[in-house]
């Protein structure tokens, strides 16, 4: 199905979405925007308004928030706007069927990571977690599967060792922007094609309290690989000997001294560089750190004010 002009309605919530919203305004007609609600957060319990909202306003663009959106007057709405394709970039729900069979060109996902691996809502966390070096975007034509879909277009990226959950999801999504301009490109021109998913499966779910804590047992690498994974959110965390509360490690370094520590989680050495701390196998450099409750800081500044001999976890 050949067409000069899509009509999209775009799906997403996050800073992640915007350069693909972005990539579809440049593309095609935006019908409308669908985003999370506003909902209220952080300490004082503020509105926080979703970034693919701000930015919608700015552009002048239709905007519904709907707080399910299968319901069946907001399907009579979405059906009422005619779209061509819907365009879904980390939304934060789950289309039923009634929904991804509206579209005549139907639903197509961007999704930051190479599919079938990290399947499902923190696929840039576990990736970094998980240690790898490569990761992409995989461009899928939905189904009533979670990222199950026929693959339209994949690309890759590379990882670099320094990379955390923010810059690296910077990266895909301009990298996605660029995907889905050329998959719009072909779908105008009624060339686009999919095929189906291979290769071993792996799972993404969504962290939990007790994935976010440190074990200072593991080796220095697989530390390393929590902490960038939960930079800029929520951050991993340690309970230091003699602390209430904990104590949030948002950098480190992969040091020297190598091999097996007697006490993993022990305060080796401190330098205006940082905390060396032993892990189960190597030692860490920790750089900034975040007292829960206070400010963030270096890990010299820390020390300075409240030395202690171990970092380790006691829970």
């Amino acid at each position: 199905m050949a067409k000069d002009k899509l009509r999209i309605i775009f799906m997403g919530t996050p800073d992640f979405a915007l350069p693909l919203l972005e990539a579809s305004i440049n593309a095609g007609q935006v019908a409308a925007v669908i985003t999370q609600p506003d909902r209220s957060g952080g300490r004082k319990r503020q509105i926080i308004v979703p970034p693919v909202k701000t930015f919608a306003v700015k552009r002048n663009l239709r905007i519904y928030q709907p707080e399910n959106v299968s319901h069946p007057e907001t399907l009579k709405i979405i059906k009422g706007l005619k779209p061509d394709l819907i365009i879904v970039a980390a939304y934060g729900g789950i289309l039923k069927p009634e929904l991804l069979k509206l579209p005549p060109l139907g639903c197509i996902n961007i999704h930051p990571s190479l599919l079938p691996t990290c399947r499902g809502p923190c696929p840039i966390e576990w990736t970094l977690i998980k240690g790898e070096t490569v990761t992409g975007i995989s461009c899928i034509y939905m189904d009533e599967g979670i990222d199950t879909g026929n693959i339209v277009m994949q690309k890759k990226l590379a990882i670099s060792l320094s990379d955390t959950t923010g810059t690296l999801r910077d990266k895909l999504s301009k990298l996605g922007a660029g995907v889905l301009t050329e998959v719009l490109y072909k779908m105008k021109k009624g060339e686009l094609k999919s095929y189906p998913q291979e290769g071993t499966t792996t799972y993404a779910p969504m962290l939990r309290r007790k994935d976010r804590i440190i074990d200072w047992r593991k080796n220095a690498a697989e530390i390393h690989n929590l902490v960038r994974a939960l930079n800029p959110y929520p951050g991993a965390r340690t309970y230091p000997d003699g602390m209430n509360n904990g104590l949030i490690i948002w950098e480190t370094e992969i040091s020297s001294p190598t091999g097996t520590a007697d006490i993993p989680g022990k305060v080796i050495k401190t330098s205006g560089d940082g905390i060396i701390v032993s892990a189960g196998k190597g030692c860490l450099l920790v750089k900034y750190v975040q007292p829960e409750g206070k400010k963030k800081q270096t890990a010299s500044e820390y020390i300075s004010g409240y030395c202690k001999k171990t970092l380790n976890c006691t829970n």
